[in-house]
């Protein structure tokens, strides 16, 4: 299953991708902002991720409090940063926030947005095999819900390979939809 979804996202590239891309941010933003979210975990982008850059930029214009991941060994921790100049190459070449970026704990975080390489409808969630949000999202209480981010075409019907360590999402989020779970609770995006 990752092999055939890593696959439908490398498909997407040139405009189909700007404009899908483009309009997941746009989703993104008005979800925080309806939600009055003050303060969200999001990750930095690696091959054919969906980025989030420009989301992030214009959050933290709107004073929003924006905090990715930093991998240490096995553990992740997320901490603040003051734009996206402030991310510096790290685990695996994904950019980070440097090592004197102030920690925020899980609970300070109103919406944690999570990549994978695919989800299903009830929330189960396909990463990269490395365990590390699994890890993240089972160790502390959070203060909000855990949106996932993929392309439309990463959504899949069919069941998600999940095993007793797999964390599920709140909801997943796409150029087209939020698409909730019986666990969402809030205002969703149109």
């Amino acid at each position: 299953m990752r092999k055939r979804l890593r696959a439908a996202r490398n498909a997407i590239g040139g405009l189909r991708r700007t404009h899908a891309e483009d309009a997941l941010n746009d989703r993104l933003v008005r979800l925080v902002l309806a939600r009055g979210a003050r303060r969200v975990g999001v990750y930095a982008a690696i091959g054919a991720e969906v980025s989030l850059d420009l989301a992030c930029a214009r959050l933290l214009a709107a004073g929003v409090r924006v905090a990715f991941p930093r991998v240490h060994g096995p553990d992740m921790v997320f901490a603040e940063v003051p734009g996206l100049h402030a991310l510096v190459e790290g685990y695996r070449g994904i950019r980070e926030p440097a090592s004197h970026a102030s920690v925020v704990s899980s609970s300070e975080l109103q919406l944690l947005l999570v990549p994978g390489v695919g989800f299903n409808r009830d929330g189960r969630r396909l990463g990269q095999g490395g365990g590390h949000y699994d890890r993240y999202l089972a160790a502390a209480p959070l203060g909000g819900p855990v949106i996932g981010v993929a392309f439309e075409a990463q959504v899949v019907e069919e069941p998600v390979p999940c095993g007793p360590l797999d964390r599920m999402v709140d909801a997943v989020l796409t150029e087209s939809a939020l698409v909730t779970t019986a666990r969402w609770t809030g205002p969703g995006v149109a």
